[in-house]
């Protein structure tokens, strides 16, 4: 595994690493896996912190490429909680139709997850996004059972 740590630290919580590793057997240039490291803390409630932890970029033969901003969430309350992320966009562009999260944290528990974006669910005609400049969203978190919402907090990613 080869691993680069960027000398520039960007303004506040945020820093980045870059990782990259050969995923699965193979050796070719088509299945690497490229890992820049973040630490963005977009919520830091009573309730729940949502922590943008990286970005990662994975091209394989077989499945073409995939673009992942990876997740930790947090779950301070004694309930469960979900946490969808909505209103996505690429570089200025909408991206909601190739990116999901839907994810159900236990009380007092902490989920790493992420934010997928497949190029498997791109649309006939489409291509998927070039990932250049930033992911932009909304993070929405909801008590699991009475779905009333708890927070709604808007991130902003820069890619670069």
């Amino acid at each position: 595994m080869f691993k680069a740590v960027d000398e520039e630290l960007q303004k506040g919580s945020v820093g980045t690493e870059r990782v990259v590793s050969n995923v699965g057997d193979s050796n070719s240039k088509e299945d690497q896996e490229k890992v820049e490291k973040k630490n963005i803390v977009v919520i830091d409630s009573a309730d729940a912190k949502v922590v943008i932890t990286g970005f990662s970029t994975y091209k394989g033969a077989i499945f073409g490429e995939t673009a992942k901003l990876l997740v930790e969430i947090t779950n301070k309350s004694d309930r469960a909680i979900s946490v969808h992320a909505d209103h996505i966009s690429v570089d200025g562009v909408m991206a909601d139709d190739v990116s999901f999260l839907d994810e159900t944290v236990a009380a007092k528990k902490t989920a790493k997850t992420d934010i997928t974006f497949d190029e498997l669910l791109v649309e006939k005609g489409k291509e998927m996004p070039k990932f250049e400049e930033a992911i932009e969203g909304k993070f929405t978190i909801y008590d699991d059972q009475s779905y009333d919402t708890l927070i709604e907090k808007p991130f902003n990613v820069k890619l670069k």
